[in-house]
This record gives C-alpha cells, sequence and structure tokens, in this order.
C-alpha cells in the first residue's frame, strides 16, 4: 500500500530504536575508553602529550558522532512534520490542501480526471450512540477501505468529518462510474469495530471526465451529484450532468426569493381539513405554505424549504409558520372549534436549536393549550437522527402536544422510525393510497396493533375512499374530501365542523 497517496500504512507504527540515544550511549563507551587508555598512559609513564592526543582524538570523535546523529534526526523530524502538515492526523490520507494541490497538478497531465464527493451515511447516529472513540475507529476503517478500493494512480483525501473525496487520473466516464459503486459497495460493508457489527452505507457524487474548465469546477459539479445523491434515498450513486447544474441554479434562484419573502413576511398560509371518514367531522387541519408570489412557485416546496434550511433560516421560518398557524387557530377555537391544526416541521428541529422552547413560546402568546397543536415530521428528513431527539417528542407529548410520522412507508427506515420514536399519528405515504397495491388493510392492521392512528392522504377516487374504509382508516385527506382553503373560507367550514361526504 503506498503511503505517498493514501497515507494510511502509516496507522501501524513499528517502534524503532531512538538514534539520540544510541549516540549518546556510543559516547559515553568512548568516554570510558578514552579514560582506561589515560590511566593506562599515566601507569606507563608515557609523556603528556601522548596523553592529550588519546583525548583528542576520542572527544573529536565523539564531536564527529553527535554531528552526524543530530543532522539525521532533524531530518527525520522535518519529514515527519512536513508529513503532519499535509494528511489527515487521524486517518493518514492526504488533507483538503495537498488533495487540492494534487489534484491541479494531475489536472493537465494525466488526461481525463474524474472527481468522487463521498459522504458516509449514519456516521453521526454512530457518534452519538456509541461514542466519538467508535467513530474514529470507523473512519481509519472508512480510509483503509478506500485506499484498498481505488487505483494505484488515484488519490483519495478526507475532508473533514465524514467526508471523502477522490479523483481518478487517466480516467473515462464508465471507469469512474464503475469505481464509485465498487467503492459504496465497500464502503457500505459491514463494520467490525470493537467487538461489535456498525452498518453504514455511502452516497457519492460523480463529476465524470470532461466537466468544468478548472479543478474547483470539478470539486463542485462532484458536491452538487453528492446531495442528489442524499436527496434520492441515500446509498447511491449518483452522476453529475448538464441537467442537474440547471436545476441546481434553478433550486438556489427560487431559494433566495423565499428567503426574501420570509424576510418581508409575504408569505400566507391555507389549511387543508383532516377529516373523519365516516362522519366527516373536520378533526384537524393542515397548515400549508404557499408561496404564489415567487417566480417558480411551481417547485416543490419541501425542497425549497430544505435549500431554506441550508441558508440557516429553518428555525426563523418553523417560528413564522407556528406565529401565524396558532393566531388562526385561537381564532377559530374562540368560535367554538376544538380540533388541532398541524404544522409541518422539518426533522432537523428534532436536532438543531430548542424546539421545545420554540412550542412552548409559541403556544403561550396565543394562550392556546398544547391540545391544539399537532407536529408533522417527514420520513425522509428524518434519517440519521440521534436517538436523544425522541426525548425532544417526549418533552413535547407531555405538553400536549401530538406527532405525526408523514409519508409512512415512502423509505427504507419505517419501522426503525416506529421503534425509536413516540409518535400518535402515521400519515400513509400517498402512493399506497393512490395505487391499487391492496396495502391499505395491512397497513391499516399493523398500525393500529402499534398502537397508532393512520391518517390516509391523497384520497381523490369514491374507490380509494371505500378502500381505507373498509380497512378501518378513520381519518383521511384528499381533494375527494375538501381542498386547501383560505383562512377566512376555512372559518365558514370549521363554523358547521363537517364537510359532506361523497356517497
Amino acid at each position: 500500500m503506498r503511503a505517498d497517496n493514501h497515507g494510511v500504512s502509516h496507522l501501524k507504527r513499528v517502534t524503532k530504536p531512538d538514534g539520540r540515544r544510541v549516540a549518546f550511549d556510543l559516547q559515553v563507551m568512548l568516554l570510558v575508553i578514552a579514560m582506561v587508555l589515560v590511566l593506562g598512559a599515566l601507569a606507563t609513564s608515557l609523556e603528556i602529550h601522548a596523553v592529550l592526543l588519546i583525548l583528542t582524538a576520542v572527544l573529536g570523535g565523539c564531536l564527529v558522532l553527535q554531528l552526524v546523529v543530530g543532522r539525521r534526526h532533524g531530518i527525520s523530524a522535518s519529514n515527519r512534520w512536513r508529513h503532519l502538515a499535509s494528511h489527515d492526523a487521524l486517518t493518514g490520507l492526504p488533507n483538503r490542501a495537498t488533495f487540492i494541490d494534487r489534484l491541479e497538478r494531475s489536472w493537465g497531465r494525466s488526461g481525463e480526471v474524474a472527481v468522487l464527493y463521498i459522504d458516509l451515511d449514519g456516521f453521526k447516529a454512530v457518534n452519538d450512540t456509541l461514542g466519538h472513540a467508535v467513530g474514529d475507529d470507523l473512519l481509519i476503517e472508512v480510509a483503509k477501505r478506500l485506499s484498498h478500493g481505488l487505483r494505484e494512480r488515484d488519490v483519495a483525501a478526507r475532508f473533514g468529518g465524514d467526508e471523502f473525496v477522490a479523483f481518478l487520473a487517466d480516467c473515462g466516464r464508465a471507469d469512474a462510474l464503475d469505481v464509485a459503486e465498487r467503492l459504496r459497495v465497500l464502503l457500505s460493508a459491514p463494520y467490525r469495530l470493537n467487538g461489535r457489527e456498525v452498518v453504514i452505507s455511502a452516497s457519492i457524487g460523480v463529476c465524470p471526465p470532461g466537466i468544468g474548465v478548472e479543478p474547483t469546477d470539478a470539486m463542485h459539479c462532484a458536491d452538487l451529484a453528492l446531495y442528489r445523491a442524499k436527496e434520492e434515498g441515500r446509498d447511491v450513486v449518483r452522476e453529475f450532468d448538464a441537467g442537474l447544474a440547471q436545476d441546481t441554479d434553478l433550486w438556489a434562484a427560487a431559494a433566495e426569493e423565499l428567503a426574501t419573502a420570509l424576510r418581508n413576511d409575504a408569505l400566507r398560509l391555507v389549511y387543508q381539513p383532516e377529516v373523519d371518514l365516516i362522519t366527516g367531522d373536520v378533526v384537524a387541519v393542515e397548515a400549508l405554505l404557499r408561496t404564489e408570489t415567487l417566480s417558480q412557485s411551481a417547485l416543490p416546496l419541501d425542497r425549497l424549504i430544505t435549500a431554506l434550511e441550508e441558508r440557516g433560516l429553518g428555525t426563523q421560518l418553523t417560528e413564522w409558520v407556528l406565529d401565524h398557524a396558532l393566531a388562526d387557530a385561537a381564532h377559530w377555537r374562540s368560535l367554538g372549534w376544538e380540533g388541532r391544526v398541524t404544522i409541518n416541521v422539518s426533522g432537523r428541529a428534532l436536532g438543531e436549536g430548542d424546539l421545545v422552547a420554540q412550542v412552548t413560546h409559541a403556544l403561550r402568546r396565543h394562550h392556546l393549550p398544547g391540545e391544539a397543536l399537532t407536529l408533522e415530521f417527514p420520513e425522509s428528513g428524518l434519517k440519521g437522527l440521534r436517538e436523544g431527539s425522541a426525548r425532544v417528542l417526549d418533552r413535547l407529548r407531555d405538553m400536549g402536544v401530538a406527532a405525526t410520522l408523514d409519508d409512512f412507508g415512502s423509505g427504507t427506515s419505517s419501522l426503525d422510525l416506529l421503534r425509536r420514536f413516540p409518535w400518535d399519528y402515521l400519515k400513509v405515504e400517498r402512493s399506497l393510497v393512490t395505487d391499487d397495491a391492496g396495502l391499505a388493510v395491512p397497513l391499516a392492521r399493523l398500525c393500529a396493533e402499534l398502537g397508532h392512528i393512520v391518517i390516509a392522504e391523497g384520497i381523490e377516487t369514491h374507490d380509494q375512499l371505500d378502500e381505507q374504509r373498509l380497512a378501518g382508516v378513520r381519518r383521511g385527506q384528499g381533494y375527494l374530501l375538501a381542498a386547501p382553503l383560505r383562512p377566512e373560507d376555512l372559518q365558514v367550514v370549521l363554523a358547521v365542523g363537517s364537510v359532506v361526504l361523497p356517497a
């Protein structure tokens, strides 16, 4: 294994004798010999100049030995400091500065160059649940697997945290994708650490050869591809293409417009009723953000909100929605309606900031009990959350605030999320309601046995309504039941308290 490119071979160090200690021992030995010779010379009545010659020779030898060993040790220390300055201290891989320097030097002389951006899925959960020592061991093993999975002429580096990069010299597009897929499989295989098995996965963004004029362009493109890979479910390889570049620019512009609208209080809410499928009673209303004033209003809002969170504005958006939705809820309760208002919250809110304090402050400001509010979390945004996040939901439930797992069944972690978090409601993913897959009955039975109330969203036809009723589902949303309404229009419905269900 090459320590030059990958730097992992130094992780198993061999203890070597210290050169300075050896030199000291030799000098002591020479001095002892000198003393013996001097004493012998004096005993045999040699002239004083002969004794001085012996001492000069011995001391000169000691001085030469000290200079030689000192010079060699200085060179060794210099090399060691140079290595530490250019490599990651934990994994031994080149660091960011070294990687960029080698990529720039390889860019113009190695033909086609591909860049890979690699991120570990679930690493934060390992750190939070098993400790940072196990997390460090995991990163070391990841570095070793990267080194084994790359070709001799490729270079990998650690940029920090669980973020790694690599460039593939003299590499065509097909080869780059093959290498990326091989690395994904290698990094996703189970790890044996401290006597236990640890399982994570890897998302990889690939910038193929020929993309970007400069190395920094290729790195940026690989990073964008990685972001899309994580959006598409993680544990995948995603290649950068022109469509992704155009899409990214579009999202960035729209997110900036949304941020401006938030700062200027130019957003608004509409509400879609959640209906009892037997009686037609409106048991809750879901607050939905609307952005018709934006030029890119046709873009899915959940992605826009994610982009807004990337700009550090997620907390402000949550506060805005809480304030406006609870203000409407307080008005409706004053008219006699006692249902809940449901607010969509990103999974990040469980791990960042203080969601409990936000909710407590908003409820007090509008003089509402916790029973007036439900927080809805999309399944896709809950991956990688630490176990302590469940305690946030526990504290909210103690206040009377309910929690809904949205899009249940849309991903591979649904059952794990049921085990880890205390949900009150499960909102079944729209495609499982609209597709004729025969899943309504087993899903409803599973949720009932686990003690969760099922909400079917996306009910748009009579057959879908009948199927959910037959499955025992009592709550639902969809355009067949009621479309999203402006607050003033919803007030008329809430005054009656129910909607007319289709025959």
